[in-house]
């Protein structure tokens, strides 16, 4: 624990000086420095056992075996809500870290306009950063797609090897849609899903299990705060002129300003 403690006061203090020179904007190359660090594979990343508290310091119960989280998604662009839904799992679950997956051209959105897979690895990097329980996996952009889940979980899974359990973090909307997405019976044998209630949404679990057989037990609903926030809101109050202050990182912030991203739909 002390070695973590010393590595998240280092981070912290390095990132913070970096995005002071992003904020002062007097180099052009602050930004450059940021996303050219030595990129090290979440997958060769320790994941021991460890005690974790809750936000309110209360005890969660130690794991017998070492556990980690994935969250996936375009990332188009990262915000609040994604960091928030990881936070509360790791807390909630025990989580050694939790591995952003950013999708390189999600099967379920093949018409959808996305951003560059550059930009995107870029401002997950920096919405990232000042977390050391979080990690960064390039899996899903450097083999050819399309790029499912479930194939992305099987990867994982032979990395990691059989004695990580894995949680599937995701939203309630993707939790309601599970029984369209490919291979949904092999999808929840990988992995525990790891679900937060999102606003607007509701799920009959009594239906889908009996669209996917064995869901029921493999789910764990997360007690988070209900937060409104969703990428496509984003990208509109950008083109609208509108903040979008706390509605992501500072440093996603000042990236999509000085790229000039999501000013055209």
């Amino acid at each position: 624990m002390a070695g973590l403690a010393r590595r998240s006061r280092r981070q912290t203090s390095e990132v913070s000086e970096e995005f002071g020179r992003l904020r002062s904007r007097t180099s052009g190359d602050a930004l450059t420095r940021v996303l050219e660090r030595p990129f090290r594979p979440a997958w060769l990343w320790g994941a021991g056992e460890r005690v974790t508290t809750s936000p309110l310091g209360t005890p969660r119960t130690a794991r017998h075996r070492p556990a980690r989280g994935v969250i996936g998604g375009t990332f188009d662009p990262p915000h609040i809500g994604h960091l928030i839904l990881a936070e509360f799992a790791r807390s909630e679950l025990g989580l050694s870290e939790v591995v952003f997956i950013p999708a390189a051209q999600p099967p379920h959105k093949p018409d959808r306009e996305i951003l560059p897979i550059e930009h995107r690895l870029a401002m997950v990097r920096l919405a990232i950063a000042t977390n050391p329980h979080f990690a960064l996996s390039k899996i899903d952009i450097e083999r050819p797609g399309p790029n499912y889940t479930v194939e992305t979980l099987q990867l994982l899974r032979k990395r990691w090897g059989d004695t990580v359990e894995i949680f599937f973090i995701m939203g309630l909307d993707s939790l309601v849609d599970l029984p369209t997405w490919h291979q949904p019976e092999r999808l929840i044998q990988l992995c525990r899903l790891a679900v937060m209630s999102r606003p607007g949404y509701q799920v009959d679990m009594a239906a889908l299990e009996r669209a996917v057989p064995g869901v029921s037990d493999r789910v764990i609903f997360i007690p988070a705060p209900l937060i409104g926030v969703s990428s496509t809101n984003i990208k509109q109050r950008v083109r609208r002129g509108e903040t979008i202050t706390y509605l992501v990182p500072h440093a996603v912030e000042i990236y999509i300003h000085d790229h000039h991203l999501y000013l055209t739909p």
